[in-house]
Protein backbone atom coordinates (compact mmCIF):
# COMPACT_ATOMS: atom_id res chain seq x y z
CA UNK A 1 0.00 0.00 0.00
CA UNK A 2 1.35 3.61 -1.19
CA UNK A 3 1.31 6.15 1.73
CA UNK A 4 2.37 8.93 -0.15
CA UNK A 5 1.20 11.90 -0.91
CA UNK A 6 0.10 12.90 -4.27
CA UNK A 7 1.17 15.59 -5.65
CA UNK A 8 -1.95 17.81 -4.93
CA UNK A 9 -1.18 16.89 -1.60
CA UNK A 10 2.13 18.02 -1.79
CA UNK A 11 1.57 20.70 -3.13
CA UNK A 12 -1.30 22.15 -0.26
CA UNK A 13 1.21 21.24 2.44
CA UNK A 14 3.87 23.25 1.44
CA UNK A 15 1.39 26.28 0.58
CA UNK A 16 0.30 25.80 4.34
CA UNK A 17 3.92 26.10 5.81
CA UNK A 18 4.36 29.15 3.37
CA UNK A 19 0.81 30.24 4.77
CA UNK A 20 1.85 29.57 8.32
CA UNK A 21 5.39 30.72 8.31
CA UNK A 22 3.96 34.68 6.75
CA UNK A 23 1.04 34.66 9.05
CA UNK A 24 2.13 33.17 12.22
CA UNK A 25 5.86 33.86 12.41
CA UNK A 26 7.78 32.29 15.21
CA UNK A 27 7.72 35.24 16.75
CA UNK A 28 4.03 36.02 17.51
CA UNK A 29 4.05 32.58 18.50
CA UNK A 30 6.69 32.95 20.84
CA UNK A 31 4.85 36.75 22.01
CA UNK A 32 1.47 34.56 22.21
CA UNK A 33 3.08 31.87 24.27
CA UNK A 34 4.53 34.86 26.67
CA UNK A 35 1.24 36.38 26.76
CA UNK A 36 -0.11 33.31 26.93
CA UNK A 37 -3.02 34.08 24.57
CA UNK A 38 -4.03 31.81 21.87
CA UNK A 39 -2.79 32.71 18.06
CA UNK A 40 -6.52 33.24 17.30
CA UNK A 41 -6.71 35.80 19.80
CA UNK A 42 -3.61 37.50 18.07
CA UNK A 43 -5.03 37.09 14.69
CA UNK A 44 -8.55 38.77 16.26
CA UNK A 45 -6.07 41.70 16.95
CA UNK A 46 -4.06 41.40 13.91
CA UNK A 47 -7.35 41.49 11.66
CA UNK A 48 -9.07 44.80 13.34
CA UNK A 49 -6.14 46.45 13.09
CA UNK A 50 -5.54 45.48 9.59
CA UNK A 51 -8.66 44.66 7.95
CA UNK A 52 -7.50 44.68 4.22
CA UNK A 53 -3.95 42.86 4.71
CA UNK A 54 -6.28 40.11 7.15
CA UNK A 55 -8.35 39.53 3.99
CA UNK A 56 -6.15 39.67 1.55
CA UNK A 57 -3.93 37.06 2.99
CA UNK A 58 -7.01 35.18 3.45
CA UNK A 59 -7.90 35.22 -0.18
CA UNK A 60 -4.86 34.36 -1.45
CA UNK A 61 -4.58 31.08 0.91
CA UNK A 62 -7.96 30.09 -0.07
CA UNK A 63 -7.40 30.28 -3.98
CA UNK A 64 -5.44 27.22 -3.36
CA UNK A 65 -8.26 25.23 -2.42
Amino acid sequence: MDFSFTEEQELLAENLVEFMDREYPESLIKECDEQKIFPVEANKMRRDSEPSAFRRSWAAFLQIW
